[in-house]
Parts: C-alpha cells; sequence; structure tokens
C-alpha cells in the first residue's frame, strides 16, 4: 500500500470511529480497522451497502477497498431465527427468505413501525441473535400459536393479511382469458394475487417449462354466457403488473397429500425467467424436507453476495446450490435490472 493510501485509510477510519466508537479489530484486518465495523452502522445505511463474494463493503469508503485490496471489512451472515418450542421452523425458514429481500425489510421498517413482523424485521437488521418468532406467531391467530408445525405456506399467506408493505412488495396479477369456441366472445378476468403456484407434474423440470406449463392453453367443457351453448372454452393464464419481487410456491403434493419424489429442477439456481416482460433470479428459498406439509422440517436458501447460505433454525452455513433443487419448496425471485 502507497503511502497517500495509506493515510487516507487512517483518515477514512479516524472519522468512522468518532461517529461510531472504537472495536476491536482481528488478525484478518489491517490494525487501523474495527471488526466488525458493519454492526454499529444505522440500519437505513446497512441496507445499501454491496458485498463482493469476498464479503468487502464495496460503496462504503469507496477507495479503501478499490485501492488497498488486502482489506476488507467483513459482515455478518449468520443472522438467525431461534426455535423455542420444537415446530417454529416453519416460521424461521419462511422470515429468513423474506428477510433477505433487502427492499422488502426496508419496506416493512419504514411503512409498518408498530407490527410484531417489523420489529421482527428490525431486530434482524440490527444482527441481534437469537430472534424469537413466537410473539409474531401468536399475532397471526390461535393457527400459528398451536406446538404443531404448520404448512409454511400458509403461514407467509397469514402474514400477507396482516402487512400491507409484504403485500405491495409481492403483489402481481393472474389474468384468465376464457374464450368460447362457438361464438368467440371473450371473457377476461384480472384477480390481485401474492404468491404464484406452479405445479409439479413431471419428474425434471427447469422454472421456464413450470411457468409455460401454468401459461399453456386448455380446453374446458362449460356454458358459454354469450351464445348460450355448452361447448369447449379455451382458457389462458397470465401474470401480469409484477414488482420487484415474485414469490413462487411449488405444488409437490397431489390431492391425497401425497409428496413427489425424485423431483429434479434442473439449472434452478442460474436461470433467469422472463414474466411480464421483465426478468427474475431467484435470491431465497424454503426446502422441505420430509413427506407431510405438517410434518417434517423446513431450511431455508439464502443468496448472499453469489454465494449461497443454508439456514437451519440456530445455524446457517455455506452451502453448494442442493443438487437438482432437492427438497425446494417455495421461491422468492427478484427482478434483474
Amino acid at each position: 500500500m502507497d503511502k497517500s493510501t495509506y493515510e487516507h485509510c487512517q483518515i477514512a477510519f479516524s472519522f468512522l470511529c468518532l461517529i461510531l466508537g472504537p472495536s476491536q479489530h482481528t488478525k484478518h484486518t489491517e490494525p487501523f480497522f474495527a471488526d466488525p465495523v458493519y454492526n454499529p452502522l444505522p440500519n437505513n445505511y446497512k441496507i445499501n451497502l454491496e458485498i463482493n463474494e469476498v464479503g468487502q463493503i464495496m460503496n462504503l469508503f469507496e477507495p479503501i477497498n478499490h485501492k488497498a485490496s488486502n482489506i476488507s471489512w467483513r459482515c455478518n451472515v449468520d443472522v438467525y431465527v431461534v426455535e423455542i418450542d420444537g415446530v417454529s421452523c416453519y416460521a424461521n425458514a419462511s422470515l429468513q427468505m423474506i428477510f433477505n429481500c433487502h427492499y422488502i425489510i426496508n419496506q416493512l421498517v419504514q411503512n409498518e413501525e408498530h407490527s410484531a413482523l417489523t420489529k421482527l424485521a428490525k431486530s434482524y437488521l440490527s444482527q441481534q441473535n437469537p430472534l424469537n418468532s413466537i410473539p409474531l406467531r401468536r399475532s397471526l391467530g390461535q393457527h400459528f400459536n398451536h406446538v404443531q408445525q404448520q404448512d409454511a405456506a400458509e403461514f407467509i399467506n397469514a402474514l400477507l393479511c396482516h402487512s400491507d408493505s409484504l403485500k405491495n412488495c409481492l403483489k402481481h396479477e393472474l389474468i384468465s382469458i376464457l374464450t368460447c369456441l362457438n361464438c368467440y366472445d371473450v371473457r377476461t378476468n384480472k384477480t390481485p394475487n401474492y404468491i404464484l403456484p406452479l405445479a409439479v407434474t413431471e419428474n425434471k423440470v427447469t422454472l421456464n417449462s413450470l411457468f409455460n406449463e401454468f401459461s399453456k392453453e386448455i380446453i374446458l367443457e362449460i356454458n358459454c354466457s354469450n351464445c348460450r351453448i355448452t361447448g369447449n372454452h379455451s382458457k389462458v393464464m397470465n401474470v401480469s403488473s409484477t414488482r420487484q419481487y415474485l414469490c413462487i410456491q411449488l405444488q409437490l403434493w397431489n390431492e391425497l397429500q401425497e409428496k413427489m419424489h425424485n423431483v429434479s429442477l434442473i439449472s434452478l439456481s442460474t436461470t433467469s425467467l422472463k414474466v411480464d416482460e421483465k426478468m427474475y433470479r431467484i435470491c431465497s428459498a424454503i426446502c422441505h424436507h420430509g413427506e407431510s406439509l405438517h410434518h417434517g422440517h423446513y431450511t431455508s436458501l439464502i443468496k448472499k453476495s453469489n454465494l449461497w447460505f443454508r439456514c437451519n433454525d440456530l445455524t446457517s452455513n455455506k452451502e453448494r446450490w442442493p443438487r437438482g433443487g432437492k427438497d425446494i419448496y417455495m421461491l422468492i425471485l427478484e427482478k434483474q435490472n
């Protein structure tokens, strides 16, 4: 490091310490750098930080990281939601998936000051460990207050009913276009929606093939309100008015509640999905391990700086994306710029 860069680092760090107070460094940092610097930063600052693949904060005192590449300020990804009563994993995994979306958590903190979800979001941003999801579950009603495993998708739907901010982030429209093949009368119905259900009907699928299956034309034999004849109608589903995030639920259980086995979701973690003329990629997911929606175990996968981390209640470890998307149940996709 040249002298001018060294002096710049000292001045920048001294200014930071003047505001935030002293902290201890580690053997992995230069002696004039605090570790962790990330923790005491204001929450609204953290949301906008850019972290690269080695944990460097790239847009905080930018000249430091760019001119002195051997220095890194690391942020902690080990943020947990605590398991209290043996059945909280469905809530923990759901919250980890949602809180990994920077725009969503920002909206929760800014717009819903007094909700249990916002209190938990603020604790998550401040990296308070461990977190407790039980007060939030109690606020959602008796159904989630029982010491009994629940479906993660039902839990997220309950959160949506209690949070306008979460609704606004995940909202899109389902458009149903029904055409009578006798008189060609067209009926269009638009419905607000928040979780997009995609049926899994084959063992080897891609995200694009699942979406194409959802959107493909089907033929129904029903009565036409225009020509009054019972006959074939063409029905097509589209998704429109999508926003920053798209939440997807994979329908892995049949009508008898039997789970599909040996499902291979090909190239899921690297796929870009085009919806409503926008490109989306996965940023977090929920995995279900077991046979029944109301039994087994839930974990989450979250993406941080192009690395995947498995969050399993009180633990968080770097992991490869599971081969074939094993056990993936729900996904949040983020719009690409």
